[in-house]
């Protein structure tokens, strides 16, 4: 980890900030597949830096002790026209749902609830 703590991380910290301002996330938008992979190293450095600080400052009895108001985006590449790092919140979202698995035969869903 660089030298510095936090003050060496001021534009990862930046851009994670933004992230848990919006109500779902965000998403940076980068030419190559190895700068949004960097970067994406560059933010997870800066959460373990939150955390590492987090530890000085509160006491182990607190629970922001050793963890990061960042810990709940979840960040992850995908390809559209070069490469897009997303930073959302952690969970499913709005705009997604949890539904049976479909047999494929029978087309009937499945409950995993269910004892047979």
């Amino acid at each position: 980890m660089p030298e510095g703590g936090l003050v060496a991380y001021s534009d990862a910290l930046k851009v994670l900030d933004r992230a848990l301002e919006s109500k779902h996330g965000i998403v940076i938008f980068f030419k190559h597949k190895a700068r949004a992979q960097g970067f994406r190293f560059r933010l997870y450095a800066a959460r373990r830096a939150d955390r590492k600080h987090n530890r000085l400052i509160f006491e182990p009895s607190d629970p922001s002790w050793g963890s990061s108001a960042y810990d709940e985006l979840v960040l992850t590449i995908h390809e559209d026209e070069g490469w897009r790092l997303y930073l959302t919140r952690g969970g499913l979202g709005p705009n997604l749902g949890i539904d049976k698995i479909v047999d494929l035969d029978t087309g009937e869903k499945l409950d995993l609830e269910d004892k047979e």
